[in-house]
């Protein structure tokens, strides 16, 4: 296998990152909250690629990209990719992916019936989960039926994709979808209604795409944590689409018992923002928020918090007490629970059920 590079660049969406060989691109990584967790997710994939500059002819590829992420019509169609390794079906549906011009729309189900495969609907959504050459491949461009955005396997989930639509100027036919308003009065009013404190959790209509894409950025923070020996929480703390800071459990590794995810990612946006209050921001987290996550929660002055599964034994969001329904406090932050509970659950008990068998 020929010798991969890679460099990072900017795009009107944030700085990403793309590495390459002789053969073409190899993979390209949409931003993360940093240039660190951008080169460490690309990293992940190409653990013997290194950091250098682009030729001449791979600089050129990186100004085209960068110009279509930021509103340009260029379909990339003659930018060279080094396929090795990619199934078979995975090659068909990406070459037709690529067909699919800047500002065009089509759905799952439409690639399988084009590839002459109908019922292969998820199989194309599989592998567009796994594509690696967004946007050259450019699966954002692909949606669920209904014009629903579908998933996006980018940090920044679906509001990364709908952001790269936008940017195209994307048109859906008459759907009602990717930039109308996307929640009806009756929803609106149903959230209005919630009380401050309220877990929110028997609630679905409370949560939307984003809430779940977001929550699967924690659950890669908390992975995160379970590989370092830690117990396996996770946090990200978002506002307005863009993720501010990230965190996962470290205690046992800091020798601090504060060390915990909402508060690394706390102190993370902290800093990014240049100021303790983070309002108006949204902290989503794996497993509800201690007593002591709580009171920072609180103090950062943040909006909103969404947690995955309950904690029986310290959760203060109701489990245990409820410090966010205290009315005497002089801020609330609305509290919702239940987003993904199931896979952020199982993590947490196949850690333990792994610890208890040493």
């Amino acid at each position: 296998m020929p010798p991969t590079t890679f460099c990072v660049f900017d795009s009107a969406i944030g700085r990403c990152a793309i590495a390459w060989n002789a053969k073409g691109i190899v993979r390209l990584q949409l931003p993360e909250a940093s240039d660190a967790l951008t080169c460490a997710r690309l990293l992940r994939q190409l653990p013997d690629a290194t950091q250098g500059d682009a030729p001449t002819s791979m600089h050129s590829a990186i100004e085209r990209i960068a110009a279509l992420l930021g509103g340009e019509h260029d379909d990339l169609a003659d930018l060279a990719l080094d396929l090795e390794g990619v199934p078979p079906f995975h090659r068909r549906v990406y070459e037709f992916v690529r067909s699919i011009g800047p500002g065009h729309t089509i759905t799952y189900g439409e690639v399988a019936a084009r590839l002459g495969e109908p019922g292969a609907a998820r199989a194309v959504g599989q592998a567009l989960g796994e594509n690696p050459f967004a946007p050259v491949v450019p699966c954002h461009r692909v949606l669920a039926a209904g014009g629903r955005s579908g998933g996006f396997s980018a940090a920044g989930g679906v509001t990364t994709k709908l952001r790269m639509l936008e940017n195209e100027r994307a048109r859906i036919g008459s759907v009602p979808g990717l930039f109308d308003e996307p929640h009806s009065q009756d929803a609106s009013r149903t959230r209005a209604a919630l009380p401050n404190g309220s877990t929110g959790a028997d609630d679905e209509k409370a949560f939307g795409p984003i809430d779940e894409s977001m929550m699967r950025l924690a659950l890669e923070q908390a992975r995160c944590a379970q590989q370092a020996g830690e117990v396996p929480v996770g946090a990200v703390v978002v506002r307005d689409g863009e993720v501010l800071g990230v965190g996962f459990n470290r205690p046992i590794d800091a020798h601090d018992p504060s060390a915990h995810a909402e508060i690394a990612a706390i102190r993370a946006a902290s800093a990014r923002l240049g100021n303790y209050r983070l309002v108006g921001c949204d902290l989503y987290v794996t497993l509800e928020p201690c007593a002591m996550c709580a009171g920072a929660i609180q103090h950062a002055r943040i909006a909103r918090v969404v947690y995955g599964a309950r904690d029986p034994k310290t959760g203060a969001c109701g489990s245990v007490v409820n410090l966010f329904a205290e009315p005497r406090l002089n801020h609330h932050t609305r509290v919702q629970g239940g987003v993904m509970s199931e896979a952020c659950g199982a993590l947490l008990s196949s850690f333990f059920a792994e610890r208890r068998r040493r």
